[in-house]
């Protein structure tokens, strides 16, 4: 079983910048794409330099306030969380439960267009069906996703991590 670490907490931050090795530019990063890029249990093998605009590996970038790669951040941290943890964060479950959301989203467009046009005309259900597809599709796709962070992510990095936020890993 994992230790959790022990101390006092970080400060919660809402933003960081990297560095990129290739170019010695810094790139700032904040809110949600903070939130998604500094946690280590996404599988995230390269990112974006923000000056050059340069993909490039994990290995070509470190954390500004620390100079930690951001390939040995994920290292460190990924450490203390076992591999059947991490398996229930991987990409297949990310999409798992945001392709479920869209199954949903759609079923509930279809209802709603069948039951309008059963009550109405085929054609009001059809495009009552295909507008409310357009809308509830994507936002039960991002609910879902939503769902999974709340659910599954922040859980486990509480109990693996001993944080509530990423913002409060270094």
């Amino acid at each position: 079983m994992s230790q959790r670490p022990t101390g006092k907490r970080n400060k919660v931050l809402t933003s960081r910048s990297y560095v990129h090795e290739a170019c010695g530019e810094v790139t700032e990063i904040d809110g949600p794409e903070f939130q998604a890029f500094a946690n280590p249990l996404a599988e995230m093998e390269q990112t974006n330099c923000g000056h050059c605009e340069a993909a490039d590996s994990l290995t070509q970038f470190y954390w500004e306030d620390t100079e930690e790669t951001i390939a040995d951040y994920f290292a460190r941290h990924r450490r203390n969380i076992p591999d059947d943890v991490l398996e229930q964060t991987s990409h297949e479950q990310v999409i798992k439960y945001t392709v479920r959301g869209a199954i949903i989203g759609g079923l509930i467009a279809i209802a709603i267009g069948s039951l309008t046009g059963f009550a109405t005309s085929l054609t009001a259900g059809i495009v009552t069906g295909v507008v409310l597809a357009l809308i509830a599709i994507p936002l039960f796709a991002i609910l879902h996703f939503m769902k999974f962070e709340k659910k599954i992510v922040l859980p486990l990095l509480e109990k693996h991590l001993g944080v509530k936020d990423v913002g409060e890993l270094r």
